[in-house]
């Protein structure tokens, strides 16, 4: 929607496929696609209309949220610890091209949610092994937000939210 002239803009075809936008930033829409076998971080260049693999990689990618020029998104590494394979967070500045280890760890992460300053989501470490956690979008130190195996995590400000079953 171009805010200016109050007129709905077509940017380029739709693709098929299972993408959910992140956001955009700059001159930039962030995406994961499946492309060639595998998820993979998108990007689409708004003035130029053009898409394409925003980091190469040969393993599943997650899209976690972006912030500014900084784009934070997952890959799940090739070998599983016990039943799931961990999601590593990677920095990917999309001014510079720079990508950068934002986040190692043996969890399994998805249902990502941020608000720009934090970054929530689910991480599972096995069976019985689940939280919501969450990590600064300027790095630091990862804290779980609640020890128990809830969905859908939501983030705005001070205020994180969830989903649990009732067990009814």
């Amino acid at each position: 929607y171009d805010h200016t002239h109050h007129t709905k803009l077509n940017l380029k075809e739709p693709l098929p496929g299972s993408w959910y936008p992140l956001v955009s930033a700059i001159k930039w829409l962030m995406y994961v696609d499946r492309y060639q076998g595998l998820d993979r971080l998108m990007a689409h260049d708004v003035d130029r209309h053009a898409y394409y693999v925003a980091w190469p990689g040969t393993r599943n990618q997650v899209g976690c949220g972006m912030s500014g020029n900084k784009c934070i998104f997952g890959e799940r590494r090739s070998t599983m610890v016990g039943d799931h394979y961990p999601t590593d967070l990677y920095h990917y500045d999309v001014q510079t091209g720079a990508c950068v280890p934002f986040r190692v760890s043996d969890s399994e992460k998805s249902q990502f949610a941020h608000d720009g300053e934090l970054i929530v989501y689910r991480a599972y470490n096995g069976p019985g092994q689940a939280a919501v956690r969450a990590i600064p979008f300027n790095g630091g130190p990862e804290v779980e937000v609640a020890a128990r195996d809830a969905v859908e995590p939501s983030v705005c400000g001070p205020i994180v939210a969830w989903a649990e079953a009732s067990g009814d």
